[in-house]
This record gives C-alpha cells, structure tokens and sequence, in this order.
C-alpha cells in the first residue's frame, strides 16, 4: 500500500437494522456489496460487515482514502440498485450513516 495521508482519510460506520423476518436476506445482500467493493473500488482501504446480536443491527465500518473515494462509493450503480432494492422489498426499517473524518490515533496490524 502507498503512503496514506491519514488527515485526509473518511470513515463511514453505517448501521443497518433489518425488518423483521429479514436477517438472511439483508445479511446476503450486504456480503454482496464486499465482493463488489473489493473487485471495483480500490480507495476503498476497509470495508468490514459486523452484526450486533442485542441490537440486530449490522454494522459496516468502511474506509476511505479521501471523499472522493467515499461520494463515488455511494453513487455506484451497484450502490443504488442495492438501496432501491431494499426500499422495494422493504427489508430495511433503519440506515444510519456516520461520517467521521481523519484519525486522530491508533493503530492497525
């Protein structure tokens, strides 16, 4: 990996709670979206699904080289057929989006 100017870095923790009955099928279609980061968005440095049994909530921490890695990401036609899929079948009932920028510490191994 080349130097990343870690000031210029965006964070993304996005909060996804399925509708009721829905776990499987929102789990399925959010595995799908990391196959397609990892093949087509390489400012994309992580992108990892966690799932919070009290809450039912997933949860994906992604990491963006800048906002332009972070707006393209979101405009991706995968993206939006992703969403209007999920508004069609309704398998969402809550999508929270944070956006944090730069690191102000820490460490990866």
């Amino acid at each position: 990996m080349s130097s990343i100017d870690l000031n210029s870095t965006f964070t993304l923790i996005a909060t996804i709670t399925p509708a009721p009955g829905k776990k499987d099928e929102v789990q399925s279609a959010l595995l799908s979206l990391i196959d397609f980061v990892q093949a087509n968005e390489p400012d994309v440095l992580h992108y990892t699904l966690h799932f919070h049994d009290e809450s039912s909530d997933f949860v994906f921490v992604e990491w963006f080289k800048d906002m332009e890695a972070l707006d393209k990401h979101g405009k991706t036609d995968f993206m939006r057929e992703f969403k209007e899929r999920g508004e069609k079948e309704a398998l969402v009932v809550k999508h929270d989006l944070r956006i944090l920028k730069g690191v102000v510490g820490g460490f990866a191994r």
